[in-house]
């Protein structure tokens, strides 16, 4: 069962057969049958791995009495690697992703193991699922389609690469280049009005995104629409002065909740006035209703 059932093997032949000349030794692992292909495909695992009493990494044979004789012998060379994905502890998505750093099922660990931020398996998943100083955590949603079962068509993909499919925030003009590992034309990173549409933010970046490379933030207020540059330049007002929701006057942001949400939150430092549909009205005493485009 698995076998190469139609090999003809040469009775003078010279040479010894190779392995892969009787059964697959990972080419084409669902030849194989049962599970071989999620676990040499998907998860990574080579033949050592299960069957370490019979061959070692290297493909060579170690027992000829467990080889050719019938039966199939199993032996787990680490158990380190099943409990990767078999473990007791593991539930939910964390029963083969993540689970290192956070419980969403995020990266790391990867599903081969990976680690490190500069790997591209791992790169700013917890950034991303776990907020920080510039934003709230994000949704798995925003970026892959999340199965609602562990055996939802298309989940169990061979070839361990996830697929992009993007959310109603990040918005689904946004692409990934898993090459440069870079992501490009996201709400998130810049591709609002007024935004940097441009900014193509690096996955595995080491240093956290900064304000200003998503929006402008005082040197060209210009590119952010509306009568920013009147405000600005011409008044010296912060951003925190219209703003004050969001960020304080050293631009921190203090509001995680309405920073990078989809809308724009407009609330006076003075804590007078308001702003709706493209007007101010009364805002803190600095003029009369007037509209901003």
């Amino acid at each position: 069962t698995g076998g190469n059932n139609v090999n003809t093997p040469v009775w003078t032949g010279t040479n010894q057969a190779v392995c892969g000349s009787c059964h697959d030794v990972g080419s084409n692992p669902a030849l194989l049958g049962w599970k071989h292909d999620v676990h040499a495909t998907w998860a990574g695992l080579k033949c050592a791995d299960c069957h370490s009493s019979v061959v070692d990494t290297l493909l060579a044979i170690k027992n000829l009495t467990l080889h050719v004789n019938g039966a199939i012998d199993t032996l787990t060379r680490n158990p380190a690697l099943c409990a990767r994905c078999h473990g007791p502890e593991k539930t939910a998505c964390t029963m083969c992703h993540g689970g290192v750093d956070n419980l969403t099922g995020a990266p790391p660990a990867g599903l081969r193991g990976e680690l490190l931020t500069s790997d591209r398996a791992v790169g700013a998943h917890s950034k991303h699922l776990t907020g920080g100083t510039t934003a709230h955590a994000f949704a798995c949603t925003e970026c892959h389609a999340v199965p609602v079962a562990y055996g939802s068509p298309g989940h169990l993909g061979t070839d361990s690469i996830a697929e992009m499919t993007w959310g109603p925030l990040a918005k689904p003009a946004s692409s990934w280049d898993r090459t440069a590992k870079t992501c490009a034309l996201t709400y998130c990173h810049g591709n609002f009005s007024g935004g940097t549409s441009a900014n193509t933010p690096s996955w595995i970046g080491a240093s956290p995104v900064a304000c200003g490379s998503c929006h402008d933030v005082g040197a060209n207020p210009s590119l952010l629409g509306g009568k920013h540059r009147r405000h600005v330049f011409n008044k010296h007002l912060g951003c925190y002065n219209c703003h004050a929701a969001t960020v304080d006057a050293s631009k921190n942001i203090i509001g995680l909740t309405i920073h990078v949400n989809g809308q724009f939150t407009v609330s006076f430092a003075t804590g007078v006035g308001s702003y709706s549909a493209g007007r101010c009205t009364e805002p803190g005493g600095c003029h009369g209703d007037e509209d901003w485009y």
